[in-house]
């Protein structure tokens, strides 16, 4: 007589956690702007949302349950405030972690380059300087070896028109075919 009762009331219990779950997430009345931002700090922190489009499809519950997971938290899918708040604050702390990471690389990559243009005689020469820009070429001596190439092939294109010069007057003096 109470099978029918039972079920429900089973039924409840299961899904009473995830329903709550799903209300408290609609009250946050997140804007589309908002789950972007959520979606872009889940893929920040490691969670891929497959996709940053304001739209909270299975990917991104996918993403939400894998991080409430990795905190030891109820798995819902669904977010609380503070845990909009903890995602926020954790997206933070990697942004920062990626600046001072690639703050470092670009140190070091200044570094070998220095290291190199002065190990090639800071560009004396042309084979130093089409060396340099092949290696670097938007280095820290990019302009300055792109400009001494630049009045090197000059100088050689002067030379050549000079000596183009000196054998049409040579021909014109000889005055034969």
């Amino acid at each position: 007589d109470f099978a029918a009762d039972a079920r429900r009331l089973i039924d409840d219990a299961v899904t009473a956690p995830q329903r709550r779950a799903e209300a408290a997430e609609q009250a946050l009345s997140l804007s589309r702007d908002q789950r972007r931002q959520i979606q872009r700090n889940l893929a920040l922190i490691g969670f891929d949302p497959r996709g940053i489009d304001g739209i909270f499809g299975p990917a991104t519950r996918k993403a939400i349950g894998d991080w409430q997971r990795a905190r030891g938290v109820d798995v819902t899918t669904f977010l609380t405030a503070p845990q909009v708040n903890d995602i926020q604050t954790a997206a933070n702390r990697r942004a920062e972690e990626l600046v001072r990471e690639a703050s470092a690389r670009r140190e070091a990559e200044e570094r070998a380059d220095r290291a190199y243009w002065r190990d090639l005689g800071e560009g004396r020469d042309e084979a130093a300087l089409r060396a340099y820009l092949k290696r670097y070429p938007d280095g820290l001596f990019s302009d300055v070896a792109r400009e001494r190439v630049a009045q090197i092939e000059d100088r050689r294109a002067g030379e050549v028109r000079r000596e183009v010069r000196q054998a049409w007057r040579s021909a014109q003096q000889a005055d034969n075919i």
